[in-house]
């Protein structure tokens, strides 16, 4: 069910994120607060603007004749995710989108996982490291580029806050990455 929060309606930030333009579409992942908020609400908000929101499923985009597939899983602590029924039909080059990086352990190889939830530990201190991570995993996802054997997660610092509405030595960001 709905619960009410301190945050912006579902519907003003959907607004806001469908004035992104792609040539291959927009495609989101719900977490953890779009489940306490209503994971429905936030969905058909996001549809509404033309958003993909993947629900342990997949898509297979034509970039300049070669194939890239898509796929995303459910938030990993407050859904069923189902990372076999997302890679279902998918072939390499393919990218997962993860809410949370605890999922990366899981992951096959030869996958390119981006993540977010951890926002990069969002209060850091200066030698004591980030107040908390919230991940199973400790620090060892909290932030940045992750190589294990043939599998690579990014995972997002992103620009919001939890908790607190505060950022100490951990600044917000948006990652770009470029295919060469």
């Amino acid at each position: 069910g709905h619960k009410k929060t301190s945050t912006l309606p579902p519907d003003i930030i959907a607004k806001q994120l469908g004035n992104l333009q792609s040539v291959y579409g927009i495609y989101a992942v719900l977490g953890n607060h779009d489940s306490y908020y209503g994971k429905e609400i936030i969905k058909s908000a996001l549809q509404n603007v033309g958003i993909h929101t993947f629900d342990n499923s997949s898509v297979k985009l034509n970039i300049d004749g070669n194939p890239l597939y898509l796929a995303g899983i459910n938030d990993y602590y407050t859904d069923k995710y189902d990372i076999k029924k997302a890679l279902n039909y998918t072939e390499s080059p393919l990218i997962l989108l993860s809410h949370s990086p605890d999922t990366f352990p899981e992951i096959p190889q030869n996958i390119l996982v981006l993540a977010g939830h951890t926002h990069g530990g969002q209060i850091i201190f200066p030698f004591i490291g980030p107040l908390l991570v919230p991940s199973d995993y400790g620090r060892r996802y909290k932030y940045g580029h992750i190589v294990s054997e043939s599998k690579q997660m990014i995972v997002s610092r992103g620009l919001g806050t939890s908790l607190l509405p505060l950022r100490l030595n951990c600044k917000p960001e948006i990652v770009v990455i470029e295919f060469q």
